[in-house]
């Protein structure tokens, strides 16, 4: 349980209570902060440069606090380096005795500074009007002056924008096209093409009027899109980009680019890129097993499987796993083959988990989100036969263009680095599991007694790792290589005998 001033401090900090705003002024010259990166500002300068500073007095363990992290990234997003330019968010953790932060990073997607609060940290809470509850945010103003708020704020920004607009900062970019974000279709998979759907957004003080944007799929240039129309102020338009084909099981990355905005150059480089990606996992079997990673308090742990009308089909809620000390594992089974399945983890307290495993019933790693203190957010996986005995899922042959109620289906059929195999010598040819971030099997039957030599290789073609089988069986570590596309290829006797796609996740 949590120690009586931990929790005493959450229930005066329930999210929707705020105190009445208290007043001041706080000279920040000469002032440095280092977040947890080591990166370090200066808040004198940021002060000259007419900047609004909040200041997030926060810990780890604080519920509401965690809660406050969507609106604060608002503010950042859209104000701050990647926005007009007008604010920066520090969160200054204040327990001194928690050493956690890091994880609550990675499992949060925190992009704001974070920094571990001590006694030697440039900026306290008690300069201002704090009286002992968290969160606790200051607003300072360019000249200094400061307001404050006692309690969260959740997914809605607009208190502490409220603040910082008394201040008069208004912003200096006059000409900014963000990209602001790289729509991609369902995860589970309906065929073999999709559109990528880019978000522009005009963040300078003039109306955006023309784009060009470069899109790339898996670091390849696909094409240059010249947009035109007109964006006002803080205004976003939907652009779609060309068709793309998705080649099978993996992972598919579209990135898009801005490279140039009115006509000229964009007066912020730092928000002209982002990402998407399409990817799905398989399950061949409709039994698994789910591993559940538990925190310290796992009687608030619980997850749900839901079909794709969001029927529930196997769940834990909260309390079921009280006073469990090991990773509970549960045998699920899935109703139906072809069929898309969502697993997501539930908190009944708020402040996340500790993750999620699902494996075949052969032991094999389908879906796995093991970051400390994870809110997850939803995995998905699509339940998949092979009705053709051909080795082959029917995903994967809908995918490439085979009918899966193709009684005669081939390997040879399937292109595009879901695998193609020499059939008059390979009765077999198996890579698992795929994606992988650590080790990889492969797995071949032929039907004569000759040495088979196995290479993994990277998009260029260079030979990356390398192995001879042994009693149809070869493996590689490959959790040191980049993620992304590898190939499998099998050679005997100097001849390509089988080649497939392999994703490093």
């Amino acid at each position: 349980m949590k120690n009586f001033y931990k929790l005493l401090t959450i229930l005066l900090t329930l999210p929707f209570f705020a105190s009445n705003a208290a007043t001041g002024n706080i000279n920040l010259s000469g002032r440095i902060l280092t977040d947890i990166n080591g990166v370090t500002y200066d808040l004198g300068q940021l002060q000259a440069d007419n900047t609004i500073i909040i200041f997030d007095f926060w810990a780890t363990w604080c519920g509401p606090c965690l809660s406050s992290i969507p609106g604060l990234e608002e503010i950042w997003n859209d104000h701050g380096p990647l926005g007009d330019q007008t604010y920066v968010v520090f969160g200054i953790e204040t327990d001194e005795e928690t050493f956690n932060e890091q994880a609550i990073i990675d499992a949060y997607g925190i992009v704001t500074p974070v920094i571990v609060g001590d006694n030697s940290t440039s900026v306290k809470s008690n300069e201002f009007a704090y009286t002992g509850s968290i969160p606790y945010f200051t607003v300072v103003c360019p000249n200094g002056d400061w307001q404050d708020q006692t309690g969260g704020i959740g997914s809605t920004p607009t208190p502490l924008l409220n603040m910082g607009n008394s201040c008069g900062v208004t912003s200096s970019i006059v000409n900014d096209a963000r990209m602001l974000e790289v729509k991609v279709e369902e995860d589970c998979p309906d065929s073999n093409t999709w559109i990528p759907i880019l978000e522009l957004k005009n963040i300078g003080s003039t109306s955006l009027t023309s784009a060009e944007i470069e899109v790339s799929v898996d670091g390849v240039l696909t094409e240059t899109i010249s947009w035109t129309g007109s964006i006002t102020s803080s205004g976003v338009e939907s652009v779609n980009a060309s068709p793309v084909s998705f080649g099978g099981v993996g992972v598919q990355n579209v990135t898009a680019n801005i490279i140039s905005a009115n006509g000229g150059v964009d007066d912020n480089a730092l928000n002209n890129e982002a990402s998407g990606a399409k990817s799905f996992n398989i399950a061949e079997t409709l039994t698994l097993k789910l591993e559940l990673i538990i925190d310290t308090y796992p009687e608030e742990t619980g997850y749900e499987v839901k079909d794709e009308n969001g029927t529930v089909v196997a769940q834990a809620i909260a309390g079921d796993f009280t006073n469990v000390t090991a990773n509970p594992i549960i045998d699920i089974t899935l109703p139906s083959f072809n069929a898309c399945y969502t697993i997501e983890l539930t908190d009944s307290y708020g402040d996340g988990s500790g993750g999620i495993i699902i494996k075949d019933d052969a032991g094999n790693v389908l879906l796995e989100n093991t970051s400390a203190y994870t809110t997850l957010q939803t995995n998905k996986l699509y339940a998949s036969e092979d009705s053709d005995g051909d080795g082959f899922t029917d995903v994967v042959e809908d995918l490439t263009g085979s009918d899966k109620d193709d009684a005669n289906n081939t390997p040879d059929n399937y292109l595009d680095g879901v695998g193609i195999v020499d059939l008059e010598n390979v009765m077999l040819f198996n890579v698992f599991p795929n994606p992988t971030k650590d080790i990889v099997n492969i797995k071949i039957e032929t039907n004569n007694n000759v040495a088979v030599q196995v290479e993994l290789l990277d998009v260029l073609g260079r030979t990356v790792l390398n192995t001879e089988l042994n009693n149809g069986v070869a493996s590689f570590n490959v959790s040191k290589l980049n993620k992304g596309i590898y190939i499998v290829s099998a050679t005997s006797q100097g001849k390509a005998i089988a080649t497939t796609s392999l994703v490093v996740n």
